[in-house]
């Protein structure tokens, strides 16, 4: 697949390192994942999901934005934008009641 793990080796592998198996299995899921979607960069996948959402959250910057994606609305505005049967509007506007 041509990844480097720097800092990962088998040791890690061997005693169990949460964090370092998660990142190597991240790195071999998003490997594959852009293999499949026909060699689209992260900057296309993040110029599409944006043009994708529109004006409904805050644009991201990358795929590891954590301000702007972990209240999850970009996320959901994504998924409705791609299938709106995707996302429960009823369940959406009562949650953002409960967090007001």
């Amino acid at each position: 697949m041509g990844l480097k793990m720097i800092g990962i080796g088998q040791n890690e592998i061997h005693n169990k390192v949460k964090k370092e198996i998660l990142a190597t299995a991240w790195s071999i899921c998003k490997t594959s994942y852009l293999k499949i979607i026909g060699g689209k960069t992260e900057k296309d996948l993040v110029a599409w999901a944006n043009e994708r959402v529109g004006s409904k959250a805050s644009p991201i910057t990358n795929l590891t934005d954590k301000a702007n994606l972990s209240s999850g609305k970009f996320w959901i505005e994504l998924i409705a934008s791609i299938e709106p049967r995707g996302v429960d509007e009823d369940l959406v506007t009562a949650r953002e009641s409960e967090d007001d």
